[in-house]
This record gives C-alpha cells, structure tokens and sequence, in this order.
C-alpha cells in the first residue's frame, strides 16, 4: 500500500505531460482528473452493471482513439 500512493502519482504525472504535449493544457489537466476520479470509483464498486447502450457507446468512442 505504501508504494501504491507514489507509484499512482507518478503514473499521473507521466501521463499529464503526454497529454500536454499533443493537447491544451487545460484540457490534459481535466482528461487526467477524470480518470483519477474513474479510478476512485472503480475502487468503490464491486462490479459495474453495464447497459446495451453504455457498451455500445463506449465502443463506438473506443474507435476514435489511438492506440
């Protein structure tokens, strides 16, 4: 648990500066916030009840990102 902490943060931090090199600065700062605040979430339910339709627009989004 002690390396947890660190080892989250600077995962953050690696991927704030990548974000910062392609985007608006202000927009990588919202993108890594929003996926701590996911990571939280995912901490505080056992497992997610998924819709046709979340599945369905999470995959359709999928394709719009690079690998």
């Amino acid at each position: 648990m002690a390396l947890s902490s660190p080892y989250l943060a600077f995962v953050r931090i690696v991927e704030l500066l990548r974000l910062v090199r392609h985007d608006n600065e202000e927009l990588a700062v919202e993108v890594v916030m929003l996926r701590h605040e996911v990571d939280v979430l995912r901490r505080q339910v056992a497992r997610p009840a998924w819709r046709p339709t979340d599945r369905a627009l999470l995959a359709g989004l999928s394709r719009l990102l690079g690998r």
